[in-house]
């Protein structure tokens, strides 16, 4: 096992190369392949208790799918001589009725949303919104010392 791909293999001159990233580590429970992360994603989204209102669908939404990040590192492949590095760089939920976007990206866990409904849907020009922040994080230490 390891967090380097699994090289292609050629037999009788055809090759054969992995369907995903990840399968270094197949064997292990909870390895990064697609079929390791895809299906128990489906199975935790219908065994997951719905959420009551659309924040908590989206929450809850957000609790199954982190399950499923890929941390740096874990999935490496080889370029040449340089190598990559697959990982989780965003991860999105949709609530369709109230046409809003949920986001969080890789270095800033914290949950955004866009609301479709306060945009103009018909302008003509491209709108640019920033994802990309550094996660704050907030010292709960009580005072005391």
């Amino acid at each position: 096992m390891s967090p380097k791909e699994v090289p292609p293999l050629k037999i009788d001159g055809l090759e054969l190369a992995q369907f995903g990233s990840g399968p270094g580590l197949h064997g292990l429970t909870g390895d990064y392949s697609p079929t390791s992360r895809f299906v128990p994603a489906t199975v935790l989204s219908r065994a997951a208790i719905p959420g009551k209102t659309a924040a908590d669908a989206v929450q809850q939404g957000f609790h199954v799918l982190n399950n499923f990040d890929i941390p740096v590192g874990a999935v490496r492949d080889k370029l040449g001589k340089q190598i990559l590095y697959d990982t989780t760089w965003y991860t999105v939920a949709a609530d369709t009725k109230n046409k809003q976007y949920y986001f969080h990206t890789h270095d800033n866990r914290r949950i955004r949303v866009i609301d479709l409904t306060k945009m103009n849907l018909d302008a003509k020009d491209r709108v640019f919104i920033p994802m990309n922040s550094k996660e704050d994080v907030q010292d709960l230490t009580p005072p005391g010392k």
